[in-house]
């Protein structure tokens, strides 16, 4: 059994994220985690609760698993802000790489924020012996205005796709099979025409993908007791899989995650 998770990390705002971080990723192979801050010096004084949590959790890991971060954006004071994948050493990952899907790469970083200055996708390679599986997690836009269809999320679906077709040719099949796990903050709601794009594609399977969500009771409450009520919709996160890991991949949403999103956890046979 291959255990993967995704989580936006809320830039580690939440009280008691530094003790629940140390401990809690431990039991994946992979994780792939958001909004995260790397800055490899002294803790500068500032309006980050947490600039060196890439750090924190390459100290907190070093024994187990092996982390690979991806500039989205850079502060003033060179605080890096982005995305972080872990993966447990022994497992057969290849090729880690990343992509801006909307905005641009090493775009300054200001708040208060009315869009997001940078979101990317990072994905690697798995090779489980007979298959290989294309593991990719991504931080979507976000807009002031909500959660809603726009040019700007049609475009990054598009380079959300563009990404995943370039990989496909990155490795030496040997005539294993491929399958794709997508998962993250997507920023999306599941009725979004930017989300079914992605779907619908060809690359996870003759029908497209299937959206572990769907799945799962409740499974497009992603948000955790940190996120406002009074927020319209509880929907953010999503994991999508080849059609052909169907039956073999198992999606839990854990809403105790010391963040103001849920942790997404899969579970696939191998």
């Amino acid at each position: 059994m291959l255990h993967i998770a995704f989580c936006n990390t809320w830039e580690g705002n939440a009280p008691g994220y530094k003790q629940w971080a140390k401990t809690a990723f431990s039991k994946f192979d992979i994780f792939g985690l958001s909004e995260i801050n790397s800055y490899p010096k002294a803790t500068p004084t500032n309006h980050i609760a947490l600039p060196n949590q890439y750090e924190r959790l390459l100290k907190d890991y070093a024994q187990t698993h092996r982390g690979h971060f991806a500039t989205s954006a850079t502060s003033y004071q060179g605080i890096d802000y982005g995305l972080a994948l872990f993966h447990r050493y022994g497992t057969r990952v290849y090729g880690v790489q990343s992509e801006v899907i909307h905005g641009q790469a090493g775009a300054y970083w200001v708040r208060p924020r009315v869009i997001t200055s940078c979101n990317q996708i990072q994905s690697a390679w798995y090779d489980t012996g007979t298959e290989w599986l294309l593991i990719a997690q991504l931080h979507g836009l976000w807009r002031k205005s909500g959660k809603h269809d726009c040019v700007e999320r049609d475009a990054q679906s598009a380079r959300i796709l563009h990404h995943l077709e370039r990989r496909l040719y990155d490795v030496n099949t040997q005539g294993k099979p491929i399958h794709v796990v997508l998962g993250g903050d997507f920023n999306f709601t599941r009725r979004l025409r930017a989300l079914e794009t992605i779907r619908c594609h060809k690359l996870f399977g003759k029908n497209g993908a299937v959206v572990l969500n769907d799945t799962v009771e409740n499974g497009y409450d992603t948000r955790t007791g940190f996120y406002e009520v009074a927020k319209e919709t509880r929907h953010a996160d999503f994991v999508l899989v080849s059609e052909a890991l169907k039956e073999r991949a198992v999606l839990t949403i854990d809403a105790a995650a010391q963040s103001d999103h849920a942790l997404l956890q899969v579970a696939i046979q191998i």
